[in-house]
């Protein structure tokens, strides 16, 4: 029985399952961990392949249905425990492949556990809502340009494989799903050291989307800067712009010479 406090949906479209094991080339060496098991089906198609399947599932009922469709396979283990209270370090000492369909809402969850935990993922391979993986794969100037594109560009190399209606889910859900790929970068992009401003900064320019650079860094909720940072020459040359109109390298230069002017608590 699916338990909609959950969030649970389940995948019944043979050919998407087909899909994701060929996206997530998965080989006789790889340790898998698979979250959230719903009736098994992918998990018996991956622990078909892999060297080991590790199953984090919060729900009793989907353990005992996945392990009855897994009968006889002895690489499996069950965690039975909920993944926002997970330590991946706990229980694996090198790198897997990670294959999720979570409920939407663990998505942004999902996505930090990866990155705090990069040197224990070769990479993802996760179901999300169709817009969550629009927001991920969104350029400059769009709607679905956010905070959350910098974030996962910044740590992460990501791609999008492909999309999954909504039909091909039980119950049905009332929006589409997409496959995405979340490969750790080995080193963050452009080598930012300084996680916690540079994201303040752009949280604040995107906190006022519709303000220019110069008013919403003057305005930042979350961070707060030296008058002078006016005087700046990029400030002359790009403050007029908005902040969601910025690459991620152009926010990157800005935050360098910014970097200075930040009022340290």
């Amino acid at each position: 029985m699916k338990k909609p406090k959950l969030g649970q949906v389940f995948l019944t479209d043979h050919n998407i399952l087909n899909k994701i094991i060929n996206c997530s080339e998965i080989s006789e060496d790889d340790t898998v961990v698979e979250i959230g098991c719903g009736d098994g089906i992918l998990s018996k198609a991956i622990a078909a392949r892999a060297k080991k399947l590790i199953i984090i599932e919060i729900d009793p009922e989907c353990i005992q249905r996945t392990q009855s469709a897994l009968k006889g396979m002895d690489n499996v283990r069950f965690i039975n425990q909920d993944i926002r209270n997970i330590n991946y370090s706990d229980f694996l000492s090198i790198p897997c492949k990670l294959i999720a369909n979570i409920p939407y809402y663990l998505s942004s969850q999902i996505i930090k556990q990866l990155i705090a935990h990069k040197s224990l993922f070769k990479y993802a391979i996760l179901m999300v809502q169709k817009e969550f993986a629009l927001k991920i794969i969104a350029s400059p100037g769009q709607s679905l340009y956010t905070p959350l594109t910098i974030f996962s560009h910044v740590f992460l190399n990501p791609s999008l494989l492909f999309h999954v209606s909504k039909n091909c889910f039980s119950p049905k859900p009332k929006v589409d799903s997409s496959i995405i790929k979340l490969v750790p970068r080995e080193k963050t992009l452009y080598h930012l050291t300084q996680h916690s401003p540079f994201f303040k900064i752009v949280k604040g320019l995107f906190w006022g989307r519709r303000k220019t650079i110069l008013v919403a860094l003057k305005k930042n909720p979350y961070i707060s800067l030296k008058k002078d940072f006016q005087n700046l020459s990029i400030i002359d040359d790009i403050g007029r712009k908005r902040g969601e109109t910025l690459s991620t390298k152009e926010l990157f230069t800005l935050f360098e010479h910014i970097k200075p002017f930040i009022i340290i608590d």
